[in-house]
């Protein structure tokens, strides 16, 4: 198609023998220069004066928004003024920004206009919705007046949004001194993620109470987990309250079918389930010239049992199996059953029972397996004095002091019970 179809109509209008007249492109060319020089006059004002170029709506909106800034920290009345002024020009020009909204919010709280401010924020969060940034700086505008029934359901919005801010939102919480029931009940959304990890954060930075309150809270929801129940567990162990710890072990994995823990202190003591994160269940470390693993073949009380093959290079003293029990005063029986294959040196392995805290209390082993044997029981009957305590039941080996002490070979472990004995 010819560019005359396009531009034939205006090629005809009398605006031709105006363009192609001498008065006309006099008149172009002054309108040219006239901006030029319009243009490059807010250059300048911008470069040398961006103060004046802002007051006169001739700087960009970046250079704008720092004067407006710079101008809330002078802090004088006038300053404050022409800031205001300046973030309403940002919001005339970018309306459909919700952070334009909140910088005015902000500068009309820095006059002391809260229903302006008020305002201006909830535009911010019309016009963006869902946007943490500005959820977070209406949630603080909130908080510094007081009126925490509007903040708090602004910051667990945040927190169902996303983990980034969990642990900024989870100070204030701690700062402000905010009533930990209302923290739980606005605070905090009825989702998974962001309330377990409330709750982890409570474990290490709040009191006893207040993160037993939490967990039964968690408990209301159905969110709470295996790891967050040892977690809590260890939590009260350190503060010395090791019987609490075991209540809550206890309520959360239930009676076991092996009468634990009336009958049997031992917790998963047949291996028949994958360890959980939690003191009173298996702790199965790492070691160096070892190797701990489940097994499915060859077991004595069920289709699990544990598997410790030893590789012949280290002369180690093993304690990196065990579990924390809870022994009331009296009198218990232990027992396990063991089988080795080849085992080395003049050191066995059996198993160790000491107090938690001091094993001068409290400190017994049972017989240890060397060489190759079927399955045996080691057994030990031992007294606790008062008052109730903490017991490790570990698998224990000593190092040796023979030339020749490098442990080679495996164990097999399965059966393990700790039970009071009946007068």
């Amino acid at each position: 198609m010819r560019l005359s179809q396009y531009f034939g109509p205006f090629l005809h209008s009398p605006w031709k023998s105006f363009i192609i007249s001498g008065v006309g492109r006099r008149w172009i060319l002054l309108l040219g220069a006239s901006l030029a020089a319009v243009s490059v006059a807010a250059l300048a004002l911008n470069l040398w004066a961006p103060s004046w170029a802002c007051r006169l709506w001739l700087c960009p909106e970046s250079v704008q928004l720092s004067e407006a800034r710079r101008l809330l920290l002078v802090g004088t009345p006038e300053a404050v003024r022409q800031a205001v002024a300046l973030c309403h020009n940002l919001v005339r020009r970018n309306p459909s920004s919700p952070f334009r909204w909140c910088d005015l919010a902000e500068a009309h709280l820095a006059a002391g206009d809260l229903g302006q401010a008020r305002a201006a924020f909830a535009q911010a969060e019309r016009v963006g919705p869902g946007i943490p940034q500005t959820l977070l700086r209406a949630a603080s505008f909130y908080l510094r007046q007081g009126a925490y029934e509007d903040a708090l359901p602004r910051m667990s919005r945040i927190l169902a949004l996303t983990p980034a801010y969990d642990r900024l939102i989870f100070s204030y919480y701690d700062k402000l001194g905010i009533d930990f029931s209302k923290v739980l009940r606005l605070g905090i959304p009825a989702e998974a993620r962001p309330a377990q990890a409330y709750f982890q954060y409570l474990l290490s930075n709040a009191s006893a109470q207040q993160s037993s309150q939490a967990w039964e809270w968690l408990g209301s929801l159905g969110f709470q987990s295996a790891e967050l129940a040892g977690a809590f567990a260890s939590r009260l162990i350190r503060d010395g309250q090791a019987a609490q710890a075991l209540t809550v072990w206890t309520a959360y994995v239930g009676p076991g079918q092996d009468g634990y823990p009336l009958r049997n202190l031992i917790y998963n003591g047949d291996f028949e389930r994958p360890a959980l994160p939690s003191p009173f269940d298996w702790r199965i470390l790492p070691a160096a010239g070892a190797a701990a693993s489940l097994e499915q073949s060859g077991c004595n009380c069920g289709r699990q049992c544990l598997r410790i093959k030893f590789r012949g290079t280290d002369n180690l003293t093993y304690q990196h199996v065990s579990q924390l029990v809870f022994a009331k005063p009296g009198r218990y029986r232990f027992q396990a059953s063991l089988r080795a294959d080849s085992i080395s040196t003049d050191q066995g392995v059996g198993f160790r029972i000491r107090d938690y805290e001091n094993p001068s209390r409290l400190d017994w082993t049972t017989e240890r397996i060397l060489r190759t044997t079927g399955w045996r029981t080691v057994q030990l009957e031992f007294p606790v004095s008062p008052p109730a305590r903490l017991l490790v039941v570990e698998v224990f080996r000593e190092r040796s002091l023979k030339f020749d002490n490098q442990i080679s070979g495996s164990v097999w472990i399965d059966c393990v019970r700790l039970e009071p004995v009946t007068p």
